[in-house]
């Protein structure tokens, strides 16, 4: 029985492109237990409402541009239920880049539901400054007289004592402090729920566990409130990056600035429905996280923190690299099998005893998450399946945006689709279809070759990317909306 590399192509593939990912889903799965809510902490480990109004100068910031209209008058709406919890000196402000024609219509439409709701809105229609969502943010915030600003999405929904939470964070001495993201959909397809649900593991890792671990906390592009002072003392946000949020964490993570999280607040974000959608969406995040690394290593490198510190804060930009090296995994093994007529699966009975450890203890700690939502053992196993499937099949894409952003490539247009553009979409599975061919031919060949367990290496592969192309816009339920 083979112990450990027969060939060097099984070590070389194996200390690069399946060690790496597997001993990031162990750190994963020490902070899934870091954070588990059973667990005891100090008193000063987690943030929590102190029930009353804000008393802060606040100012609730929406950027827009292209939004469908009923998304913008959604959120006024929701935020018109809130409104008590705003404070008496507060204002929610919503900067459109849309034409003029267009941003007058909707501004019209949405201060005339303002005023029937009692909601203080301020629709403001950019006439100045550069390209881009963080020129927006700059651009608002420049005219507006705020101590504490939180930035929403237009499909964003914060919950009962959402304001109030996170501006008691603040007061706490944070520069910033991010929410909690729970999934929403407008249409229950297996993918929407799927990562509406794996969402919460997300969250309870890289958000609540590392803040409980005490790693720095970056932003959120949606759900984060910032200390207005401290945005002045990192100079705002750079114009021209893809991921504004990741960019000013690196900018705060520089200046010695801590980020608090709040557990409870909890913000309601809209996911995908359509898979297509959730690939444009991916392959843009992709992008901005190695895109945010590149640009912001100068900051990491200079902060007061200490090497332990900058070196976890590294690796959360690199989130996206455990996935990237499937992609290129996913194309490269069975290829380098054929042609080095060589089984490079075949690693022996330890490598294969380490990465199956590895994962399991990645896997039960994501189906612990989900069993903490409140899903059944059978319904959290059926997430761990489509979840995964799911992460296969996006993985080339997310490689994709990766090597465009270390090839200092322009980056993916578009943003994610969301409310009725998302249903203007069609197709979309044209990619996996062509790696579903590549891999049955890869099964096939390596077969022949007598490479067996790269053929089921392969299978194993070709199984959940079918999966998705069959399964994942089904709609497994009535069309629903949670705004």
């Amino acid at each position: 029985m083979q112990l450990f590399f027969s060939c060097h192509a099984q070590l070389v593939t194996f200390l690069t492109l399946l060690l790496p990912p597997a001993l990031i889903g162990l750190l994963h799965a020490i902070y899934y237990i870091k954070g588990m809510p059973s667990r005891r902490y100090s008193s000063g480990a987690a943030v929590n409402a102190d029930g009353g109004k804000p008393t802060a100068r606040l100012a609730v910031l929406i950027p827009i541009k292209n939004e469908p209209e009923d998304l913008v008058l959604g959120i006024v709406k929701h935020l018109s239920n809130l409104k008590d919890e705003l404070g008496s000196s507060y204002v929610v402000a919503i900067v459109c880049d849309d034409p003029p024609e267009k941003a007058g219509e909707l501004k019209a439409a949405v201060e005339a539901l303002a005023r029937k709701l009692g909601l203080k809105v301020r629709f403001m229609i950019r006439d100045g400054g550069g390209k881009g969502r963080a020129a927006a943010l700059n651009w608002a915030l420049a005219r507006l007289d705020a101590e504490v600003v939180v930035i929403l999405d237009v499909d964003s929904r914060p919950g009962r004592g959402y304001f109030s939470t996170l501006v008691s964070c603040i007061k706490r001495g944070y520069a910033a402090c991010v929410s909690r993201w729970e999934g929403y959909w407008l249409v229950p397809t297996k993918l929407a729920l799927s990562v509406s649900r794996s969402m919460k593991f997300l969250v309870d890792t890289l958000y609540r566990g590392r803040f409980r671990a005490g790693g720095f906390i970056y932003p959120l592009g949606s759900g984060t409130a910032f200390d207005v002072r401290a945005l002045k003392g990192v100079g705002f946000w750079d114009e021209g990056v893809v991921q504004d949020d990741m960019h000013i964490g690196t900018k705060l993570f520089g200046g010695g600035y801590r980020v608090g999280y709040a557990d409870d607040a909890v913000l309601g974000v809209l996911v995908p429905s359509k898979y297509l959608a959730l690939k444009i969406q991916q392959r843009r995040w992709a992008y901005g996280a190695m895109d945010a690394l590149i640009k912001g290593i100068k900051y990491l490198r200079k902060s007061p923190y200490s090497l332990l510190r900058k070196v976890e804060a590294t690796l959360f930009l690199t989130q996206y690299i455990p996935q990237a090296a499937l992609g290129l995994a996913l194309m490269a093994i069975p290829a380098t099998s054929a042609f080095l007529r060589a089984d490079v699966m075949s690693l022996g009975l330890v490598p294969a005893a380490v990465l199956a450890a590895l994962l399991g203890m990645y896997g039960y700690a994501y189906y612990l998450s989900l069993r903490e939502a409140g899903l059944t053992a059978l319904e959290a196993v059926k997430v761990l399946g489509s979840s995964t499937a799911i992460t296969v099949s996006l993985s080339f894409s997310v490689l994709i945006g990766t090597l465009a952003a270390l090839l200092r490539l322009r980056p993916p247009s578009g943003v994610t689709p969301k409310g009725e553009l998302e249903g203007r979409l069609r197709g979309g599975f044209k990619a996996e279809l062509a790696l579903l061919t590549y891999l049955a031919c890869a099964v096939i060949a390596n077969s022949v070759l007598g490479n067996l367990a790269t053929a089921a290496w392969a299978a194993l592969l070709l199984a959940p990317m079918a999966y998705t192309v069959l399964n994942a816009e089904r709609v497994v339920g009535s069309r629903i909306s949670l705004v």
